[in-house]
């Protein structure tokens, strides 16, 4: 469980949080707009943005590819083989820590500094999902799974997911 002061730490972090990384994707000002699901789509990349640095000195940034395939069935069951890699950096002056905060390490990230003079703080995750289950639309453009709700758009052979994370998934049609 995560203490008073790793919370503290924690919120600086959401403070300091930067425009984020795509992985190379055309990534516009996402729309839903629904469409033909049913095909295999591999997966072209990740846009997700943050939010502006609020903290002066502060630094911020991330890094999220995805690679995989994920496919629809007209007899509305879904596979889905993919791999997720995220990774954040943080550099925090310490005008930007909150005073209980006793040690960088309190995030809960790998930090070095002190709060007396600056944090710096990194981590680094990856998933492999290996799944199958059944979907549902409800509506023209929202497209529920076992695993959450996201709202989609099929543009020729670009689909793009959002989440509730507001993360865009951007795939392409793989040919029949």
């Amino acid at each position: 469980m995560m203490g008073t002061r790793a919370r503290g730490l924690a919120c600086f972090a959401l403070l300091l949080a930067g425009c984020g990384g795509g992985s190379g994707v055309d990534c516009p000002v996402f729309v839903a707009c629904g469409g033909d699901l049913v095909g295999a789509w591999e997966i072209d990349g990740v846009c997700q943005e943050a939010e502006p640095a609020e903290c002066p000195g502060s630094r911020f940034s991330q890094r999220l590819s995805m690679t995989g395939t994920i496919s629809f069935g007209p007899d509305m069951t879904y596979t889905q083989q993919t791999t997720a890699v995220g990774s954040i950096s943080i550099h925090a002056p310490a005008a930007c820590i909150p005073d209980d905060v006793e040690s960088c390490s309190d995030s809960g990230l790998d930090c070095t500094g002190t709060p007396q003079t600056a944090c710096d703080c990194s981590s680094s995750s990856s998933e492999e999902v290996d799944t199958s289950g059944s979907y549902q639309l409800i509506g023209t453009t929202t497209l529920a799974t076992d695993d959450g709700f996201y709202d989609f758009c099929v543009d020729g052979d670009t689909l793009r997911l959002q989440g509730s994370d507001d993360a865009v998934i951007v795939l392409s049609r793989v040919p029949a």
